[in-house]
């Protein structure tokens, strides 16, 4: 993600706030005006508060774009971050906007579809999956995704739902540091890619979260035959 400044800055509205694990929280922001803000699936803003844009920080969009509320964005934030703390924001603050950018986007048609994400990495492949599944439900889609403890699986329960209802997308978490009841994968991802990989027919892969999971998940999916140029990644710098 880039640190240059970028304008035309839009102000946005905090319109709801979710907790959704002990260190993150879902900020669901809308612009004004609405018209002037669109994204594809993967791309992120910056952040900053109103009168100082030298503190913006970048964040990646958790959300693909939907008629039903245009203008509205949503942030997966964490706790841990360092700078201005919009994890602590209420409903109603506002906050500046640059426009969506960065290369890392959702390509709609491929085949198969891979998801490797670590921690807050899950946000932007969020909303590729969103995406996707409005627009072509029936292509397989998998999610692995890993975090440290039970409690850190973002979105776990809306993955679960997708997957209920739809047999096309697999959710995968691993967890590096699993409780005594915890039944699923453990261990790195990278760990469980060659299994997920194989059963794909001509996957197009997205992978998001630190630089060495991110480098190494890369480079086996390279080793496992996946094409380089079928790769989309980006590394956050968690």
């Amino acid at each position: 993600m880039s640190s240059g400044d970028v304008e035309p800055w839009l102000r946005a509205s905090l319109v709801r706030r979710t907790e959704i694990s002990p260190g993150v929280v879902l900020l669901a922001f809308r612009v004004e005006p609405e018209t002037d803000f669109a994204w594809n699936p993967g791309q992120y803003v910056r952040i900053a508060p109103p009168g100082s844009v030298h503190l913006a920080q970048p964040y990646s969009i958790a959300s693909a774009p939907d008629d039903a509320r245009p203008g509205e964005f949503e942030l997966a934030v964490s706790r841990a971050g360092s700078g201005f703390p919009f994890a602590e924001l209420s409903p109603g603050s506002s906050v500046l906007t640059s426009p969506p950018q960065g290369g890392f986007s959702w390509k709609p048609s491929a085949p198969s579809e891979l998801f490797v994400a670590m921690g807050t990495g899950v946000a932007p492949l969020r909303a590729m999956i969103q995406a996707g599944t409005r627009v072509a439900a029936q292509i397989p889609r998998v999610l692995l995704f890993g975090a440290r403890t039970e409690a850190d699986v973002l979105f776990r329960a809306e993955f679960e739902r997708l997957a209920a209802r739809s047999p096309a997308f697999h959710f995968e978490p691993t967890l590096s540091r699993p409780g005594p009841s915890w039944e699923g994968r453990r261990g790195r991802v990278h760990d469980h890619l060659p299994a997920l990989v194989r059963p794909l027919v001509a996957p197009r892969a997205y992978v998001c979260g630190t630089l060495p999971m991110v480098k190494d998940s890369v480079e086996l999916l390279v080793a496992l035959g996946v094409p380089r140029e079928h790769i989309a990644s980006e590394a956050h710098g968690e």
